[in-house]
Formats: C-alpha cells, sequence, structure tokens
C-alpha cells in the first residue's frame, strides 16, 4: 500500500493513501493524521477503505480493507483494523462469531486474533457504553475458550485458505486452566528470587492472589509500583498474597530494586523454562492478574487507584 506525507502551505501535516492501488495520488483526498489515535482505536475520520488483491482458495481475488492512518514517534504509522463474522451450526441454531485481528495491526488476522460470541458482545457493550467500544483483553484469543450452546471448545486460529475459524470441542470432564475471567489460572511451581525457596501458586489456595508481570525497565511497571505497595499495606496477608513475575530481566536489577524500594513480596524470574509470559499470554507490561481463592482468574489488568479499590473490596469479601 503506498501513502505519501508531507506538510501543507500552513504547514499542516497530512497524508495521502492510494486508496484505489492505481500508484496515482492526484485523484486522492488528504487526511489530517490524528496525534493521540491509536492503533486498537480506528475512527473513521483517519480511516480510508482501500483495495487490494490476494490469493484466496487459489484465485487471486479483489478486496477492499480499511486503512488507518495517525502520527508516532517515529512519523506516519499504519495499521488494518481487521474485522469478519464466523458462523457456528448446531442442530437448528447458527450462532455468529465476532472476528477481529490483533491490534487490528494485520490483515490476515495473524499472529493471533480475539474472537466473541455476537450475543455476548451485546451485553459487553451495555457494559462499556461510555466508549461503545470492547476491549479486545475480553474476547477469547487463540489458544483460549469460548462457550456455544453450553460446550467449551478451544479456539486453535484461523485457517486463512478455506476462511474458517478453528474450533476444538473439550471434553466435558477435562480440567481447564486459562487466564480467562472464571477459569482456573495455570498452576506454577518455581524458585523465588529473594529467598531461594519453592514457590507455588497452589500454596495460596483459600486467599486471593495478585500476579503483577513486570521489568525494572518498563517505565508504566515502576509508576504502578506506587498503588501496588499501597494495596499490599491496606491487605492482610491473610487475605491475598502479591506475587511479581519478572519479564526480560536480569536477577541483579531486580534484587537492587527490590531492595531499594523495599518491595515486600516475592518475586519470580520468568524464562524459557518456566514459560510463565505466554502460559499467561503476557503480551505487554504490566499487565495483572487476580486470582480468587479457589484458584480462579477474577480480574485482569487492574491498574492505578482501581487495584487498592478493587482488593480492599475482595479483603471484606474474604472475611
Amino acid at each position: 500500500m503506498y501513502v505519501a506525507t508531507g506538510l501543507d502551505e500552513a504547514g499542516k501535516r497530512l497524508v495521502l493513501i492510494d486508496t484505489n492501488n492505481n500508484l496515482d495520488f492526484t485523484d486522492e483526498q488528504p487526511i489530517e493524521p490524528l496525534s493521540r489515535a491509536t492503533h486498537s482505536q480506528p475512527l473513521p475520520s483517519n480511516t480510508r477503505p482501500v483495495q487490494y488483491e490476494r490469493y484466496l482458495q487459489r484465485e487471486v481475488v479483489k478486496a477492499t480493507a480499511n486503512l488507518s492512518v495517525w502520527l508516532g514517534g517515529d512519523g506516519i504509522m499504519c495499521t488494518f483494523p481487521s474485522y469478519a463474522l464466523a458462523f457456528f451450526t448446531t442442530g437448528n441454531r447458527t450462532d455468529s462469531i465476532a472476528v477481529v485481528s490483533a491490534g487490528f495491526t494485520h490483515l490476515a488476522f495473524q499472529p493471533s486474533t480475539s474472537i466473541n460470541l455476537t450475543d455476548s458482545l451485546a451485553v459487553k457493550q451495555i457494559a462499556f457504553s461510555s466508549t461503545n467500544k470492547i476491549p479486545t483483553r475480553l474476547m477469547s484469543k487463540q489458544g483460549e475458550y469460548i462457550t456455544i450452546d453450553k460446550v467449551v471448545y478451544q479456539y486453535t486460529g484461523i485457517d486463512l485458505a478455506r476462511q474458517v475459524i478453528q474450533l476444538k470441542k473439550m471434553p466435558s470432564d477435562e480440567t481447564l486452566y486459562s487466564t480467562q475471567k472464571d477459569y482456573l489460572a495455570p498452576v506454577f511451581t518455581d524458585t523465588e528470587l529473594i529467598s531461594g525457596q519453592t514457590l507455588s501458586l497452589t500454596d495460596y489456595r483459600g486467599k486471593y492472589v495478585l500476579l503483577d508481570f513486570w521489568g525494572t525497565w518498563c517505565a508504566p511497571c515502576l509508576a504502578e509500583m506506587r498503588y501496588l505497595k499501597e494495596a499490599y499495606t491496606k491487605t492482610s496477608r491473610d487475605d491475598i498474597e502479591f506475587i511479581g513475575v519478572v519479564g526480560d530481566d536480569t536477577p541483579e536489577r531486580v534484587r537492587a530494586y527490590v531492595a531499594r524500594e523495599q518491595i515486600g513480596w516475592p518475586q519470580l524470574m520468568a524464562d524459557a523454562g518456566n514459560k510463565l509470559l505466554s502460559t499467561y499470554q503476557v503480551r505487554s507490561f504490566p499487565r495483572t492478574v487476580v486470582i480468587d481463592p479457589a484458584g480462579r482468574v477474577l480480574f485482569t489488568d487492574v491498574a492505578g487507584h482501581n487495584i487498592v479499590t478493587l482488593l480492599s473490596q475482595l479483603r471484606v469479601k474474604a472475611k
């Protein structure tokens, strides 16, 4: 896709997109890219339908997709906010499933996507009516589960050649682990960084657990520490335990930071051996996962003052 950018006579940044793919910009209208739009929030004012060709089922076919542009730190950024619908038939019932490409950044719905039943989307639209947007973190991602007519399926990906969603029916008697709400959190056992003692998630059955995925290199993670420390001092270890999971870092830097900031909760180093980041589908930092006393995921991605408020409420429920 061809995109040209420059300044007009008034010094305003404008963008031209070759929407019909004819290598000619004279038939295009300029777009003023938004400085605060993100790839996860494409807006009509900075989005244009573009024509392209794709190879589908052994044929070259013409297609149209939306292309969004905005100002990033390195200049003009582009993204394809891609959507689709799939249909699942059981008996006389047909369910429609909404599909969105990962972060809206890839036209081909890869490397990962999010899906959800459209009737569930309607409920979540009400909950998020202030923005009229449904966060993809609330949708089922590749490897996670979706329930259709009381049967649980694992969403295993998309077959682009056939244009189908791949769902795997799960045995009704199998224990399922997932980072999705109401599913059992994936269990782990590893060595705690500071004490050198063995730490297992199952050791904390009967109390809440907050997992904080972070790193000393991550500025937003460090900004969240003040709220985590406040929540930690305002809650009882009889009710809730905190566990830090550090990614893409070194033990030396983590030990120094923990000592300097007087962080009192245990820390684990995520690595290729324990696969904690991939198991908990951590794609960005910071990320929090709150687990209830039964070991099920209660909330994810709680941040700021909401951490203090939420954990204060949980502590009351736990007594």
